[in-house]
């Protein structure tokens, strides 16, 4: 067997003898840090594809009291869940940008997705030293990271 399909070879990638303390406060400000790395240094765009949809409905919500992709808010529609739409409306118009700090807060939701892997291969699996593998896999999983910029329902579905 070659050393790098041996267990071993993996178990020495990080320091596996720190306390689970110190492994989640590591987990935590990795995620913490690549996460503002991607939405500092992506674009500026926001708002994108089904983001528009999303972002009228919880704006006519908030205005106009009708669930509509119209820009009056005079016809309702069914096109769209109303879930995503509805957490958006606590948010919306809020804040002078309101889309990047919307943005902001899926990043953190994804930080807590990372960490709720860890806790759950830890807790519910007893992985133990292992259990922070499959954290770093959905902490470096980009395009997670990535679309967590955008105003869509991945990241809020993956938290709640």
């Amino acid at each position: 067997m070659t050393p790098f399909l041996s267990e071993s070879f993996y178990l020495t990638l990080l320091p596996i003898k720190m306390s689970e303390e110190r492994k989640l406060l590591l987990l935590i400000l990795l995620t913490i840090c690549l996460s503002l790395f991607i939405w500092k240094a992506g674009s500026p765009e926001y708002i994108r594809g089904d983001t528009y949809d999303y972002l009228t409905i919880a704006k006519n919500l908030r205005t106009y009291g009708t669930y509509s992709l119209s820009s009056q808010g005079q016809y309702p529609t069914s096109y769209r869940l109303p879930g995503y739409p509805i957490i958006l409306y606590f948010f919306v118009d809020y804040w002078p940008d309101s889309a990047k700090w919307i943005s902001l807060i899926q990043l953190l939701m994804t930080c807590g997705v990372v960490i709720a892997t860890y806790l759950i291969g830890n807790r519910l699996f007893n992985l133990g030293d292992k259990s922070i593998y499959p954290a770093i896999f959905v902490l470096t999983d980009m395009t997670y990271i990535i679309y967590s910029r955008a105003i869509l329902t991945d990241v809020t579905a993956a938290f709640f």
